[in-house]
């Protein structure tokens, strides 16, 4: 059951409160996650700097699947990495450590932009895990460090212990064109005016938002040469996302994932999940629903 901080069980559309789900421990450290649904687990990966309860918006339940959505490491409710490695080869092995403690076995996993490089890496070194990938708008590529120069900023050593503090207090007046930035090109869906976008910018995740930035380069750049995944894959990109450009890469994915289904959305921006809810479920339920038994395909 999901419900709010400071209510009962609640619709999805409460006002601005978190989500509150369980919480496990992973090394000694606790992660809080939102589970959905009961059958084959399916592990929900956010991308930098939002929340498990963001991208479980755009999966309802759905028969035969689990949704677990965790606040990655030093995001909602989730303690930070003790040694600070955000960058994906630390993600990849943080997420092997949270589904070990879940005791769920083999697993889907689902993974939004930047959290594609941690699910790449996973994939690598522990194919057994997972019985597939979808990545949706997937940030894999070293990319040259322009991309959110301002969290880069509010994640600085001197200028950001300044600033991050402040973040939630002046955010309610920018909160709005925050979101459609978030969105664009496409609409803010309405329920996205009640997502917790204070929750999600406490200096912790702040911080930990532009470590990820800090750190992702140079961890993609040293096993892009050695980066062979073989599991079955899908990328769902949208062809008019300005912050993952599908130009840039897919070429670099498809040269390192042997088994890769690419389904292009026109239109649809970064966040490919909100804009296209319906084609991703669909790439995401065919990629891990189980087939119907043999006998139920007879004709009577």
């Amino acid at each position: 059951m999901l419900s709010y901080a400071g209510s009962g069980p609640a619709s999805l559309t409460k006002r601005s409160r978190p989500l509150i789900g369980d919480v496990i421990s992973v090394d000694g450290r606790g992660v809080h996650y939102h589970s959905l649904g009961h059958g084959l687990p399916v592990v929900l990966l956010h991308g930098n700097g939002s929340l498990g309860e963001e991208i479980l918006r755009a999966f309802p339940e759905v028969p035969g699947l689990r949704w677990i959505a965790p606040d990655r490491p030093g995001y909602g409710y989730s303690a930070p990495l003790r040694d600070g490695r955000n960058d994906p080869q630390g993600l990849a092995r943080w997420l092997g450590r949270f589904i070990e403690a879940l005791s769920i076995g083999r697993c889907g996993l689902v993974a939004h932009s930047l959290a594609a490089g941690a699910a790449l890496c996973l994939a690598q070194r522990s194919p057994r895990r997972l019985t597939g990938l979808v990545l949706l708008a997937p940030f894999c590529r070293p990319t040259p460090e322009r991309w959110m120069p301002a969290l880069r900023l509010a994640a600085a050593p001197r200028f950001g212990a300044l600033v991050r503090p402040l973040i939630p207090r002046i955010l309610p007046f920018f909160r709005h064109s925050i979101l459609q930035t978030m969105m664009a090109p496409n609409g803010v869906p309405p329920w996205m005016e009640y997502f917790p976008l204070e929750h999600a910018v406490q200096p912790e995740s702040v911080l930990t938002a532009g470590a990820e930035l800090v750190q992702f380069n140079d961890t993609m750049e040293a096993i892009q040469g050695r980066l062979c995944i073989r599991i079955p894959t899908t990328a769902v990109v949208g062809m008019g996302d300005r912050t993952a450009d599908p130009e840039w890469h897919l070429p670099w994915l498809e040269a390192r994932v042997e088994h890769l289904r690419i389904i292009r959305c026109p239109g649809a921006g970064h966040a490919i999940h909100h804009a296209m809810p319906q084609a991703v479920r669909e790439a995401v339920v065919s990629a891990f629903a189980a087939p119907a038994p043999r006998s139920s395909l007879r004709r009577a």
